[in-house]
């Protein structure tokens, strides 16, 4: 057995409209699927019983997803404080065709360098 590809990345989030704002608005991401499931068979694969999730697949040029998941049933909130060494996944790397024209778009829109 051979990985051939990614499929997606799924990243759990707080604030699902604010996150696609990001990824959708900002970062020019391509939303392909808007759902919600709450399903036994969401809660049997995630391992969260009563799981109500809402979730948006984005993609890339080159056809990889992000996908975003909303618990609705399960409100987040992050951790603080967040540190780079902390288990779990602690960031997705992209790839752009010009980084100083995406940095003035980020930071023009009150995003910043931690």
């Amino acid at each position: 057995m051979t990985i051939t590809a990614v499929r997606h990345v799924g990243i759990v989030v707080s604030d699902l409209e604010r996150s696609l704002w990001f990824y959708r608005d900002l970062l020019g991401m391509e939303p392909w699927a808007d759902f919600q499931d709450s399903s036994p068979y969401v809660q049997a694969v995630t391992g969260v019983p009563g799981a109500d999730v809402r979730m948006i697949k984005l993609k890339a040029a080159d056809g990889v997803s992000i996908e975003l998941l909303q618990y609705r049933s399960h409100p987040q909130k992050v951790p603080q404080p967040v540190r780079a060494c902390d288990v779990g996944c602690n960031h997705v790397a992209l790839q752009v065709d010009n980084i100083d024209a995406l940095y003035e778009k980020l930071t023009a829109n009150g995003i910043k360098n931690p």
